[in-house]
C-alpha cells in the first residue's frame, strides 16, 4: 500500500513540475482581468455613452473570464493574484483623477495597451503552455480578446 501511495505522490510532483512554467500565466492572466473589471467599473460611470457600452461588453466577459480562471487554478492548486499588479493600478489611479474626453481617450489607450499583451499572454499559453487546463482556459477566451481588440481600435 506504501508503494502505491509514493506513486501518486511522486506522479503528483511530476505534473506539478511540468506544470510549473504555467503557473505565472494563471496569476499574470487574473491580474489582467482584474483590472479589465475595475477600469470597466469606472468607465461605467466616468464615460461617455460609447465608452460605457465598451465597459459594459468589458466588464460582463472579464467577469465571466475570471470565474473560469478560478475555478481552473483551482484545478491546478495556482495561486492566483486577486488584486491587479502595481502598474495595473497605477494606471486604475490615473484614470480616476480623470473626466470627460481625457478619460474616454485614456481609457481606450489603457484597453489597446492592456488588449496587446493580454493576446500575446493568451496566444503564448495557447500555443506553448504544457498545462491543458491552461491551455483550454487560453484558447476559450483567445478568441473573446481578438474580438475586443477590433472593437476598440475600431472605437479609437
Amino acid at each position: 500500500m506504501e508503494i502505491k501511495n509514493a506513486r501518486i505522490w511522486i506522479s503528483s510532483l511530476l505534473c506539478i513540475g511540468l506544470f510549473s512554467s504555467d503557473l505565472p500565466f494563471y496569476s499574470k492572466a487574473s491580474e489582467a482581468n482584474l483590472t479589465e473589471i475595475q477600469a470597466g467599473k469606472m468607465a461605467q460611470t466616468k464615460g461617455s455613452a460609447k465608452i460605457k457600452n465598451i465597459a459594459q461588453q468589458m466588464v460582463n466577459d472579464f467577469t465571466m473570464a475570471q470565474t473560469d480562471l478560478v475555478a481552473a487554478s483551482a484545478k491546478r492548486g495556482a495561486k492566483i493574484s486577486l488584486v491587479p499588479d502595481a502598474q495595473n493600478q497605477k494606471i486604475l489611479d490615473h484614470l480616476s483623477k480623470l473626466s470627460g474626453n481625457a478619460f474616454d481617450s485614456a481609457y481606450l489607450k489603457m484597453e489597446s495597451m492592456n488588449h496587446q499583451f493580454v493576446i500575446a499572454l493568451y496566444k503564448d499559453e495557447a500555443s506553448g503552455g504544457s498545462d491543458p487546463v491552461a491551455k483550454a482556459y487560453a484558447m476559450k477566451y483567445l478568441p473573446t480578446l481578438q474580438k475586443h481588440g477590433k472593437m476598440i481600435q475600431a472605437s479609437r
